[in-house]
């Protein structure tokens, strides 16, 4: 099977090779390093092959190296047959490539503070902060999905009268995975769900159906809490740490911008000061155009659509 590495590729064997991995796994890497390949008498060894692979783009990190790596190896073969054969016609001097080695060099350096940078902020100590700040939670939901408002207003009567959340999924839910489990979606946090569909769970207390239909992109919901339950610290980590990387990445750069120095041309004042054409004040004599009235407003329907 062949995955679609994709332009992506191009990028991180230049990242790769401008700077290298983390120097400890390149360390480790070299205790069991065969050579995998040898291109005009240069050697490419499962070391540079593992640079790239934890380099690239986490979709593809889901895969093992192994699965990946006849890929990898060829797609460097190619690179260094065209690198050469580029090199030879002196293209390594072209104001061009010098260019593009430039900027590629700036977004790697910037890559690299940035990611030192955080590391260094996210301390444990900020972490057990922020989770204790906004402790994670878990919802178990279950939903029924229908296609119009009217269906899910019916539905919500229904269920005040008394009748039975998991059979009226079974029976009318348009989301088959969840319907033929009577609408359950098992516990799950609201950043996990549409924005819609996670404000209304939010909203709700174990036990509690949605009192009006939720509309999402999916269709028109009815949606019943089952329980609320806290996320532990550990299983809290991952998300915690990208939500702080944000922040701190925002906190470097203004920090940054504080203490530099930035100036940005005005713009020429023939641009800046010259007013449209439409705006410019009639001749003298001249009547002003006549204003459009404004279109009559339309009445919306009753549901919003």
């Amino acid at each position: 099977m062949k995955i679609a590495l994709g332009p992506v590729m191009g990028l991180v064997l230049a990242c790769v090779a401008l700077v290298g991995c983390d120097q400890s796994a390149h360390d480790q890497a070299k205790k069991n390093d065969p050579v995998l390949a040898t291109v005009n008498g240069e050697q490419i060894r499962q070391s540079e092959i593992n640079d790239i692979y934890d380099n690239l783009p986490a979709q593809y990190r889901q895969l093992p190296v192994e699965f990946l790596q006849d890929q990898l190896v060829e797609r460097l073969i190619k690179q260094k047959l065209v690198a050469d054969a580029a090199r030879k016609a002196g293209l390594d001097e072209d104001p061009i490539y010098k260019q593009r080695l430039k900027q590629a060099k700036e977004q790697i350096l910037e890559d690299l503070y940035m990611r030192r940078k955080v590391d260094e902020a996210i301390t444990p100590e900020r972490l057990k902060a922020a989770y204790e700040a906004h402790p994670a939670k878990e919802y178990k939901a279950s939903h029924i999905l229908v296609k119009t408002k009217e269906e899910a207003e019916d539905i919500i009567k229904q269920l005040d009268n008394g009748a039975d959340f998991a059979k009226i999924a079974k029976e009318k839910s348009q989301d088959p995975g969840s319907g033929a489990r009577g609408g359950e979606l098992g516990y799950f946090q609201p950043d996990q769900m549409v924005p819609e569909f996670a404000k209304a769970v939010t909203a709700l207390k174990p036990g509690e159906v949605s009192k009006e239909p939720v509309r999402s992109q999916f269709g028109w919901h009815v949606i019943k809490v089952e329980d609320i339950r806290p996320v532990s610290f550990e299983d809290s980590k991952d998300q915690l740490k990208e939500e702080l990387a944000d922040k701190v990445r925002e906190e470097i750069l203004a920090d940054l911008r504080a203490k530099a120095k930035i100036v940005k041309p005005e713009p020429p004042a023939a641009d800046k000061d010259e007013a449209p054409a439409a705006a410019k004040a009639p001749a003298a004599g001249q009547a002003p155009a006549a204003t459009p009235a404004p279109a009559p407003a339309q009445d919306k329907p009753a549901d919003g659509k």
